[in-house]
């Protein structure tokens, strides 16, 4: 009666395996490529805005190092933002860009003082 129980355990233990092991290996893996899995970028070198897909960042989104001083003088502190690989100039110069609601322009969400931009096109403010 024993052994009887050993091996339905046994059994039922290998059958969970696998059934995990199934779905572990035919889960697909990674970001969807969707509208809702995109996001926009600004190169300003190349004065261009753009898109990367879900699966795109992925591959062309790294975090740079960047050096800011503070509003008073003192030491220099460094600042880690994340930086996209620009499909114009192929060089990682894609920083944090927003969408216009009113014209659809692409544009750097910072100015380069570091404060909110505007829409260059129709002037929309991203803070009412």
């Amino acid at each position: 009666m024993a052994s009887n129980t050993i091996k339905l355990s046994i059994a039922i233990l290998l059958f969970t395996v696998a059934i995990i092991l199934f779905f572990v290996l035919n889960a697909q893996e990674g970001i969807p490529d969707t509208e809702e899995t995109k996001t926009v970028w600004f190169c300003s070198p190349c004065n261009q805005g753009f898109e990367l897909s879900g699966p795109e960042m992925v591959e062309k989104i790294s975090t740079g190092r960047l050096n800011a001083r503070s509003d008073q003088e003192g030491p220099v502190r460094l600042r880690f933002v994340e930086v996209a690989e620009c499909p114009h100039c192929k060089e990682k110069t894609g920083t944090a860009a927003r969408r216009c609601p009113e014209c659809n322009q692409i544009f750097a969400a910072r100015t380069k003082e570091g404060g909110v931009a505007v829409c260059p096109k129709c002037q929309w403010n991203p803070v009412p």
